[in-house]
């Protein structure tokens, strides 16, 4: 089918229901002055943009033109490059929603514009160039899904104010939310403070202040707990990453880890050391001798709890003043809570002063019996043997 007539000025090949291809887009090519083209009721949903942008290309002259119901679902951009005379254009009872405002741009004749019954649910001040919607002299929206939300506040605006002749404007109607659906548009008001967007500072603040009081609880929670968050997640990483199994049918590798601060290292040297491992053969962990260097310490007091059968804690002002001590001290605790077993021997050398007390050690020597080192000479004899009592039997041992 095509046209090709330098005289042919109406043309009206609506209501056929023909399907246009896209191979048939130049069919007025040689029919240039087309006045008023109506080919409505047809289809053009199987033309592609360029063979749409085609199919208008050479009708400079055109004045009116009617393709509404015509299965359209987009305007692409040069679809109206040519038609710069254009003054009547019927869109209506399509698929239209969104299109590029660049389409409307050479349409500085239009003064009738039917877009009623598409899928348009937004319309603002950049949908069309701006002298179109001055220029306008009549326009028919209805029938399309329209959204009362903010986004709208503009299109009722303008319909209120405007002087352009509002054809069917008892269809305008809300379909969205759904709380004001079937609502005239103009029955819906929304005040200017629900669609002023709020100052960047304000959203700014909004999102800031809770970040930042989170983030600052975060910190408090960490510090105030941060050993216990350190032993749970070296106990995790011990389990991924445990001893390799000695030949000693699974017994223990050390009768006992002794945890103890470095400024009380001559007392465990020189008294405990002599006492438990050369004369009573007790096999012990000392982190000065045993740990594997290079290692992380946290990882070496982890796997030295795990191969030690029991923990001695050598209690003094200097252990309560160290965090690696309460940390060591806190570890033990959790393993005598998961294991079920009195695995702690506690030694205490030196009253402890209250301001060094932490709660977890306070409820320590409140629950848990401790052997207090005498400074007569004549108590340590018994001192020694009631720690040993304490340790019980030495365990076959293995090596490291």
């Amino acid at each position: 089918m095509a046209f090709a007539s330098n005289s042919l000025i109406y043309l009206d090949i609506s209501m056929n229901k023909y399907s246009f291809s896209s191979n048939q887009c130049d069919i007025f090519s040689n029919s240039p002055n087309l006045h008023d083209r109506s080919m409505h009721n047809n289809q053009l949903n199987d033309m592609n943009s360029t063979a749409l942008e085609t199919m208008f290309r050479n009708l400079t002259k055109l004045r009116k033109l009617y393709i509404h119901n015509s299965k359209l679902a987009n305007l692409p951009p040069k679809m109206f490059a040519n038609n710069g005379m254009l003054s009547t254009l019927q869109l209506q009872s399509n698929y239209l929603s969104t299109w590029d405002p660049i389409v409307f741009q050479p349409l500085l004749s239009l003064k009738k514009l039917f877009m009623d019954h598409n899928n348009i649910r937004i319309l603002n001040e950049t949908s069309f160039p701006q002298f179109i919607w001055t220029n306008l002299t009549e326009i028919n929206l209805a029938g399309n899904p329209f959204s009362c939300t903010c986004e709208n506040l503009w299109l009722r605006n303008w319909i209120q104010s405007t002087k352009v002749k509002l054809l069917q404007l008892h269809y305008y109607q809300c379909y969205a939310p759904e709380k004001l659906a079937k609502t005239q548009f103009l029955d819906w008001h929304p005040t200017k403070a629900q669609c002023t967007p709020l100052p960047a500072w304000v959203i700014a603040s909004a999102i800031g202040v809770p970040t930042l009081l989170f983030l600052a609880l975060v910190i408090v929670v960490s510090h105030r707990y941060r050993w216990y968050i350190r032993y749970w997640c070296f106990t995790l990483r011990s389990r991924y990453k445990r001893l390799e199994p000695f030949e000693n049918n699974g017994t223990f590798v050390f009768d006992a880890f002794v945890s103890y601060n470095c400024h009380d290292r001559h007392w465990v040297i020189q008294r405990l050391l002599p006492k438990l491992e050369y004369d009573a053969g007790f096999k012990l962990c000392l982190h000065d001798r045993d740990f594997i260097v290079g290692h992380d310490i946290l990882d070496n007091i982890v796997d030295a709890l795990d191969v030690s059968r029991k923990t001695i804690l050598v209690l003094s002002n200097n252990f309560a003043q160290s965090q690696w001590c309460q940390l060591e001290m806190t570890m033990a605790q959790h393993k005598l809570f998961d294991e079920n077993k009195d695995i702690l021997v506690l030694i205490l050398l030196e009253d402890i002063k209250p301001e060094n007390l932490s709660n977890r050690l306070t409820l320590l020597l409140r629950k848990q019996t401790y052997i207090k080192w005498p400074c007569e000479e004549e108590g340590q004899e018994l001192f020694w043997e009631r720690v040993k009592a304490a340790l019980q039997k030495p365990y076959g041992h293995g090596t490291l």
